[in-house]
């Protein structure tokens, strides 16, 4: 049955056109498909029903998708009809060819269409599309559509544009070219024309003829034809026009003129003279006529002047030749005119230069002419030489036949010399500014001489260029003298005018002071201010510094600002810094070791009043810290037995202090019993601390004067020395350097100008140490010996006297009236009234004396001197430190120094 069945599908496939693949061969029950849709509603599925009734049925239309068919026995089963067939296109254009001059070109087509089995018409879309642009060659455009189901199909076909040139380039020539020359045979010509085509862009160009190329100049104009070919054979000509025009400037050239003719007559009439006429010729014109006035057979006059005969040609463009030639007649005479008698003559120049002389020339009688001009060589107005010697003046006088008369006589001329030499090029008055005290070196242009007999001559100035010129107004006169000693001055000034707009520049300033506060409002704080020194002033003495010198600085970092102000009031400024730092810890006394009953079973609470005397018993201060704060371990309840308390003081800069004390609990009494004393406390009070601490500096050494406190258990005093600059490291403590009861200490052996800080501490006989009272001291020697600062004179010194520097080359020494100006910064200073220099550590002193131009004299007052060593030249302006200032007082108005009696 079931082969039957399949017989028979397979003969309806073949009969209705279904593919077998569609019709395959299956088992009842088992999934048909996939089958190919044939239409736009799937296709017509047959399968084996196994004669049993199905759903669909067997050759029903199956839609594109899966089916499930059931039958009313056995399972049910899947038909799956599907669509994997692509569109087909119809109507594909053939290859397309098409030919442009002007490429790229735009091609269109129809088509093609596409047709699906189950989406009919599908929509076509091909690569170029049509209408687009193509260039030459060929190019391949893809068609293609794509089904409902993702099915494409597609199809070629090739556009190929081939392209033909039939344009001529286009050229581009110069407008028509008209120019001129004087050369005539023509004049070169260049140009440059371009030709560009529409497919090749730019072409070559040659023309006819060339550029380059000299054209005539005739005036006609030639014609230049430019051509060019682009790749394909099209060609295009252009033209234009160059015109040359001659310029003929060149006027003819005469030849064959007469020489100058001379001739002689008897006759006293005016004779006929004839001669070959001269020739012409041009460069364009060839042979010209040439004219001459007056003309060849003319007459001409006896005289014995000459006739100018003028000949000249003119060419076609108007340029004229001239030539000329003479003509004299003389009539035959043979009688010389007579000359008057000149007398010789003699005189004197100061010029080293020949003499004009004038003179009146003889006078001349002809035999025949009558009077006759006279001609005197050398003429009238001539210059004679200044030798001494005689010229020879020669005078003659022709008359109209050419007869002769001559007449001489002598000039002699004497030269003598009272001339000065002139000075030229004198500079004008010269002014110029100078900050050096001496002057200022000036270079000017040296004039020149020149002497009527001698020439030039060198010329000598006093003051010399080149040399230095003092403040104020030099006269400088230059002055040349000649072979006969005369002498030519002249004179110029030259102002020097001192003006001062330097800054003091400070040297030696401080370097950052690091030290340690000695209270809570900070640390006094000495320093030795910069050195200031003024190109013009030299040292200054009065360098304020703010804040001053023994200020008390605040704990941080301050900043120190110097000044110093020169005469003319330019100030030079210099800053460092002063950190005053608090590295010492506080002082912790902790309560003696202490016992107390237990006032409950386990022990005692910290609020009793026997553990609150214990804790509170301590005693804690710092230097700069005036509350320190103090912690303590306490616990919460002290147990019976003994309990370590460790109290730690900590100051405001975070310094530290540690210790311990102990307190013993001892068990609770049994009531109604009364248990035994226990004993006192341990003293753990420090004694008040020293008053009126005193310090002061000297060679080094330090003094300190204090006074004992009065605590009835005072004991000692201890002193602890250490540099400021290792205390405020934070990491040194200060070395004992006394223990003793007395109220004064004298440290020796110290470092000069190195800043010591000292505490003294107070102790009491159970050795409680008190936080100490500190101060800073600076050993310093006193260099300026004589007379020494404070002293107090009935007389004028002498002779002031400081200590030797080794290095210095020299020192300034400043005396100022009034007080001491080292930490002085008010307004009221006192006056300079002497700077000088000395080579050895002293001065010999006089008054009166005189300085900057005013007189000073010692009077009763007060007078501050001081000392710079200098380095080097003194042109360097090298000062060191300051050595030190002194201060001494005039007690008494010195009286006047009796006059010196004169020896007999």
């Amino acid at each position: 049955m079931r082969v039957k069945w399949l017989i028979a599908v397979s003969a309806l496939a073949l009969l209705c056109g279904t593919p077998l693949a569609s019709a395959r061969t299956h088992a009842f029950g088992d999934p048909v498909g996939p089958i190919e849709a044939t239409g736009p509603g799937g296709a017509n599925v047959p399968f084996d029903d196994g004669g049993f009734t199905c759903d669909p049925a067997s050759g029903s239309l199956f839609p594109i998708r899966v089916t499930t068919v059931t039958c009313d026995s056995g399972g049910p089963f899947d038909v799956t009809v599907v669509d994997t067939t692509g569109p087909a296109l119809s109507g594909m254009p053939a290859d397309i060819s098409v030919s442009t001059d002007s490429p790229p070109e735009t091609v269109t087509w129809s088509g093609p269409s596409a047709s699906d089995l189950v989406d009919g018409s599908v929509a076509t879309s091909c690569s170029p599309s049509s209408g687009s642009s193509f260039n030459p060659g060929p190019t391949t455009v893809t068609c293609s559509a794509t089904d409902a189901h993702g099915n494409p199909s597609s199809g070629s076909f090739t556009v190929t544009v081939t392209v033909t040139d039939t344009t001529d380039p286009v050229i581009t020539v110069p407008a028509n070219i008209t120019s001129s020359t004087t050369d005539p045979s023509g004049k070169v010509i260049t140009y440059n024309p371009t030709a560009t085509d529409n497919i090749d862009g730019p072409v070559p160009v040659s023309c006819d003829p060339a550029s380059g190329t000299k054209f005539p100049a005739n005036g006609s104009p030639t014609t230049v034809t430019c051509s060019a070919s682009d790749a394909h054979g099209n060609s295009a000509t252009n033209s234009f026009t160059v015109t040359i025009n001659y310029i003929d400037n060149i006027p003819p050239v005469i030849s064959g003129m007469p020489g100058n003719i001379s001739t002689t007559t008897t006759v006293n009439a005016p004779k006929t003279v004839s001669w070959t006429s001269p020739t012409a010729t041009d460069n364009v014109d060839g042979t010209l006529p040439v004219t001459c006035a007056p003309a060849s057979g003319s007459s001409f006059p006896i005289s014995p002047s000459p006739t100018t005969v003028d000949c000249t040609a003119t060419d076609a463009h108007g340029n004229t030749a001239e030539a000329t030639f003479t003509v004299t007649v003389t009539l035959v005479d043979v009688t010389a005119p007579v000359l008057t008698n000149h007398a010789n003559i003699t005189t004197t120049t100061d010029v080293n230069a020949p003499k004009q002389v004038t003179y009146t020339n003889p006078t001349a009688t002809d035999n025949i002419d009558g009077t006759l001009p006279v001609t005197c060589t050398p003429a009238s107005g001539s210059t004679f030489p200044q030798n001494g010697s005689p010229t020879t003046v020669s005078c003659t006088a022709t008359d109209a036949h050419g007869n002769t008369g001559q007449e001489t006589f002598t000039i002699t001329v004497n030269l003598i010399d009272v001339t000065k030499p002139a000075l030229s090029g004198v500079p004008g008055n010269i002014a110029e500014n100078t900050e050096v005290p001496t002057g200022k070196v000036i270079n000017y242009s040296l004039p020149t001489a020149s002497d009527n007999l001698d020439g030039p001559l060198p010329v000598t100035c006093t003051k010399a260029s080149g040399t230095n010129f003092v403040v104020g107004t030099t006269p400088v006169t230059c002055s040349a003298t000649d072979a006969h000693n005369n002498t030519g001055s002249a004179t110029f000034n030259v102002v020097i005018t001192l003006i001062d707009i330097t800054k003091p520049v400070l040297s030696n300033v401080p370097n950052d002071i690091t030290t340690e506060a000695n209270g809570p409002t900070g640390s006094k704080v000495n320093f030795i201010p910069p050195t200031a020194v003024d190109n013009l002033d030299g040292p200054i003495a009065n360098v304020p510094c703010a804040p001053l010198s023994g200020s008390t600085f605040p704990l941080g970092t301050t900043s120190v600002t110097c000044s110093a102000t020169d005469a003319h009031g330019n100030t030079g400024t210099a800053t460092f810094k002063i950190n005053v730092v608090d590295t010492t810890p506080p002082t912790l006394i902790p309560p003696g070791d202490f016992s107390a009953y237990a006032v409950e079973d386990a022990g005692t609470p910290p609020s009793d009043d026997s553990v609150h005397r214990f804790i509170f018993g301590a005693h804690v201060s710092d230097i700069a810290d005036p509350h320190p704060t103090l912690v303590t371990d306490t616990p919460s309840l002290f147990l019976v037995g003994t309990t370590t308390v460790h109290f730690t003081a900590t100051d405001a800069s975070g310094n530290k202090t540690k210790a311990v004390a102990k307190l013993t609990i001892l068990p609770k009494p049994a009531p109604g019993t009364t248990p035994p004393k226990l004993p006192p406390p341990t003293d753990n009070t420090p004694p008040a601390e020293v008053t009126g601490l005193s310090g002061k500096g000297g060679d080094r050494r330090a003094t300190l004067k204090w006074t004992k406190p009065k605590d009835s258990d005072f004991a000692a005093v201890e002193i602890e020395r250490g540099t400021n600059a290792a205390f405020s490291s934070g990491n040194v403590t200060g070395t004992v350097v006394y223990h003793g009861s007395g109220t004064s200490y004298v440290d020796k052996g110290l470092t000069n100008d190195v800043s010591y800080r000292y505490v003294v501490h107070s102790l009491d006989k159970n050795g409680n140490k008190s936080s100490g009272v500190p101060i800073n001291i600076t050993p310093h020697l006193q260099l300026l010996k004589t007379p020494p600062d404070g002293a107090r004179l009935a007389t004028i010194p002498k002779k002031f006297v400081w200590a030797r520097d080794p290095k210095a080359a020299y020192y300034n020494f400043q005396l100022f009236l009034g007080g001491s100006l080292v930490l002085q910064s008010t307004a009221a200073e006192p006056r300079k009234i002497l700077s000088t220099w000395t080579t050895g550590p002293s001065l010999n002193f006089k008054s009166p004396w005189k300085w900057e131009g005013k007189s000073y004299k010692i009077a009763k007052g007060t007078y501050t001197w001081y000392v710079w060593p200098g380095y080097g030249a003194r042109a360097d302006v090298k000062y060191g430190s300051l050595m030190g200032s002194a201060t001494f007082q005039i007690t008494k108005t010195p009286k006047p120094a009796k006059p010196k009696k004169k020896k007999k």
